[in-house]
């Protein structure tokens, strides 16, 4: 009886660099972005079901993986002001929570703004042109904006300056700031590619997960909740020591509070 081999090892995460540039030389095809086919057809489709809901027509609930549901439930129980959610969507895509949003929560009324990638914003505005409560953005609004919450839908590992936008994120004072699926671990802080992007490599921090909280905690936000993702493919693995502990970590911060 012939034994089989074990599946080949998925390999998402390659290299350990200390910047971003380090990572672009290592890798010709590293560029930004990440806008396809396939994710443009997902958005179009589920655009369709806003249509039917704006007609009064209630669509299926949208399917939600952990990352949604982390940010939905947030929402939907959230306080607002005006009963009116103000929401920055930071490294949104194509809008992605404020469908799921809108079909599972419809009696959640948002002011939802989504920081893009100028041709995401290009594409993002043309979708969504006949919704009047989301818009897409190309910089970061000024500091005298306010939000009621923030969120980063695993897209703080793709800033390179990621020190900077959590000041100026801090800065627009939302009670409620939502990381979710952010690759954390116990080593140092570096930059590493993500591999299984088609076409393409994206360069990515992978944080030290006590530093991101002391970052968070400088600008008077406490910790109140840190979970774990699964992705059974999408690991470390390939990595040794500490480094293959990293794991796509959910963490939610509150203003003013002190976490036990």
């Amino acid at each position: 009886m012939t034994r089989e081999s074990p599946p080949p090892v998925r390999i998402t995460f390659e290299g350990q660099f200390l910047t971003f540039k380090e990572a672009e030389d290592a890798y010709p095809l590293l560029v930004a972005g990440y806008l396809s086919p396939s994710h443009m057809d997902s958005i179009v489709l589920a655009k369709r079901k806003l249509s039917s809901l704006a007609r009064g027509e209630m669509p299926d609930s949208a399917w939600g993986n952990c990352r949604e549901n982390i940010v939905l439930s947030t929402l939907s129980a959230m306080p607002k002001k005006d009963d009116v959610l103000r929401v920055l969507d930071v490294g949104g895509g194509l809008g992605a929570f404020y469908i799921s949003l809108k079909i599972s929560c419809p009696q959640v009324k948002v002011d939802y703004a989504i920081l893009e990638l100028a041709d995401t914003v290009e594409q993002g505005n043309l979708l969504f042109a006949e919704f009047s409560d989301v818009k897409f953005i190309a910089e970061m609004p000024s500091e005298n904006e306010r939000f009621d919450v923030i969120v980063f839908g695993s897209s703080l590992q793709y800033f390179e300056k990621y020190i900077d936008i959590i000041r100026t994120t801090c800065s627009y004072r939302p009670e409620t700031i939502i990381l979710t699926d952010c690759l954390m671990g116990v080593v140092d802080t570096f930059v590493c590619a993500q591999l299984n992007v088609p076409d393409r490599v994206l360069p990515m921090w992978v944080f030290n997960r006590a530093e991101i909280i002391s970052l968070f905690s400088d600008h008077g936000y406490s910790l109140q909740l840190k979970s774990i993702s699964h992705f059974p493919f999408h690991n470390f693995a390939n990595y040794n020591n500490d480094v293959s502990k990293t794991r796509y970590t959910n963490l939610i911060f509150q203003r003013g509070m002190l976490h036990k």
